[in-house]
C-alpha cells in the first residue's frame, strides 16, 4: 500500500461492522481473532463481507483466552457487567490495528460503535477522544474514528444502503462460532432485523 494515507476498519463480521464497511468502504479491513469463543465464524463472516465489498481483508490473531471473561470467553464474568464484558477488549483491538497502520506511517482507523454500545465504558465519545489522545502523544499520524456513534444500528444499516443479502452473512453471536440465538448479541441481531423487516 506504499505510503499513502490508509483508511481501516475494524470489521468484527457483525451487523455494524459490516454496514459501516458498506458506508465508508475503507482502503483495509482488519480483523481480530483475540481467542474469543465466536472467532471462527466472525472471520468467516467477515472474510465473505470484505470479498463481496473488494476490500483487502487481514487478520489478526492474538491469544488472550486467559484474559477475557464473560460469555466470549470460557471464565466468570462479574456480576457488577454485562455478560459478554471483556477487559480492555476495545482498547486491545484499536491498538493492534493502529500497529498495523503504523507500517504505512498515516491513516484512519474506523470502528463500527454504536449508540447502545455507550453501557460499555470503551464504547463511549469519551473513550474514542481518550483513545486519540493517547496516539497523539506517541506522535502517531493515524487517529481513530466512530461515525456510527451517535445512531442506533437500524440507523446504521438504513444509512449504509447495505443488502439484506449480504447483512445475512453477519454473525453477532458472543457464545458460539455459529449463532446461539439466546445470548445478547444474537438477540440484537434478531431484533434489530425485525425492526428492518416490519419497516420495510
Amino acid at each position: 500500500m506504499g505510503n499513502a494515507f490508509v483508511r481501516a476498519l475494524l470489521l468484527s463480521g457483525g451487523m455494524d461492522s459490516a454496514a459501516l464497511a458498506n458506508w465508508i468502504k475503507p482502503d483495509l479491513a482488519i480483523s481480530v481473532d483475540y481467542g474469543q469463543i465466536p472467532a471462527a465464524g466472525e472471520m468467516r463472516a467477515a472474510r465473505a463481507i470484505a470479498g463481496h465489498l473488494g476490500i483487502p481483508h487481514e487478520v489478526v490473531v492474538t491469544d488472550t483466552r486467559g484474559l477475557g471473561l464473560g460469555t466470549m470467553s470460557q471464565a466468570a464474568q462479574r456480576p457488577s457487567v454485562a455478560p459478554e464484558w471483556w477487559p480492555l477488549r476495545n482498547q486491545l483491538l484499536l491498538t493492534l490495528a493502529v500497529m498495523r497502520l503504523e507500517r504505512v506511517g498515516a491513516g484512519e482507523v474506523f470502528i463500527g460503535t454504536v449508540g447502545s454500545d455507550s453501557e460499555h465504558s470503551d464504547g463511549t465519545p469519551k473513550f474514542i477522544a481518550s483513545f486519540n489522545g493517547l496516539l497523539e502523544a506517541q506522535r502517531s499520524l493515524i487517529r481513530v474514528s466512530a461515525p456510527a456513534i451517535s445512531m442506533s444500528s437500524e440507523q446504521l444499516i438504513r444509512q449504509s444502503g447495505i443488502s439484506r443479502d449480504l447483512l445475512g452473512w453477519t454473525i453477532s453471536c458472543h457464545a458460539s462460532d455459529v449463532g446461539c440465538g439466546e445470548c445478547r448479541g444474537c438477540n440484537k441481531h434478531i431484533e434489530v432485523r425485525a425492526t428492518l423487516d416490519s419497516a420495510s
